[in-house]
């Protein structure tokens, strides 16, 4: 199974990506989330986020298709995990900041190289907190396509077999879509060392196994379809409520919740479970960086597919 991260065109022209009048019509729907014009997009034009976005792409898989996996797929029946769970809480020493992938299609680099960082500090393994680089990924993980799109099976066998540099060795430079060539040395000058995990395992559709895996081994790797109001998102649960599907894009979980408050009309206690997660557009995007979204009902189709590291043999 091939699962891509890209976007369609149908989504795009050459018309300011973001409108008050779209706003306000979001603005009247109920939700669980609060919806605004980031200052990051309010300049862009679709084609500006064309580029972004890999829009260009047409051709894609079902994001429901379920084929051979190139990892191992979670068998466990005894799944042990809290009923919540936030890395950026339990894990503070492991925290860094969020960075933009711009205008570079990677956002399946920056998920998989964030979810492998993380996954090393939360194990102990990395003495201190390590940026891995996603510009490594775009430029050298060839199976993949760059500014233009990835795989999640094949980021997963470069990271066992081949392995990921450091971001202080390949810093990001992709942000205007670029290509860069797969380097030879470091910045500065260096020689190249690379980190390899031992195995990826998929987790497709299986809510408890997503969550054992963020809770007890780290942050997951996933990816979710886009519509047209995540761009208009600011701070709460997402779920979707307007628009035309845009594509797929990846995003690193780090957490799950719920949600407590009473319905003042009907006098009810409302609980929405949700995931946390990180995207890659920066700290001025979302929740700092962050979003929540509706855990367990497959909101946007972010429960069909993910993908835990390990660095240690796992059963």
């Amino acid at each position: 199974m091939i699962t891509l991260f890209i976007v369609l065109t149908s989504c795009l022209s050459t018309q300011p990506m973001l409108n008050s009048r779209t706003l306000a019509h979001i603005n009247s729907l109920p939700k669980h989330w609060t919806a605004g014009i980031s200052e990051k997009f309010r300049a862009l034009t679709r084609d500006d986020i064309e580029l972004m976005t890999m829009s260009h792409l047409v051709h894609f898989l079902d994001a429901n298709a379920h084929s051979h996996l190139a990892g191992r797929t979670e068998k466990n029946i005894n799944y042990d995990y809290p009923e919540s769970f936030d890395f950026r809480e339990e894990y503070p020493q492991c925290l860094l900041p969020t960075y933009d992938q711009g205008h570079c299609g990677s956002c399946w680099a920056f998920a998989s190289s964030r979810a492998f960082g993380d996954t090393r500090c939360m194990q102990g393994l990395d003495p201190v907190p390590v940026l891995y680089s996603p510009q490594y990924l775009v430029s050298c993980s060839l199976q993949n396509m760059g500014c233009t799109g990835g795989t999640m099976e094949d980021v997963g066998d470069f990271l066992r077999d081949t392995g990921i540099a450091t971001d202080t060795c390949v810093p990001y430079v992709d942000e205007d879509a670029h290509w860069e060539p797969c380097p030879v040395s470091c910045v500065d000058g260096s020689p190249i060392r690379t980190v390899q995990l031992m195995d990826f395992v998929r987790y497709d559709g299986n809510l408890e196994a997503m969550m054992e895996a963020i809770a007890m081994n780290g942050p997951i790797h996933a990816s979710m379809m886009i519509y047209e109001d995540f761009m208009y998102y600011q701070s709460g649960i997402y779920h979707f409520i307007y628009g035309s599907g845009c594509g797929m894009h990846a995003i690193e979980l780090v957490g799950y919740g719920t949600d407590i408050s009473g319905d003042s009309e009907a006098g009810e206690e409302v609980r929405v479970d949700y995931w946390i997660a990180r995207n890659s557009w920066g700290e001025d995007w979302g929740e700092n960086g962050y979003f929540r979204i509706v855990r367990g009902n497959n909101e946007c189709g972010i429960e069909n597919h993910s993908q835990g590291f390990y660095f240690r043999a796992h059963e």
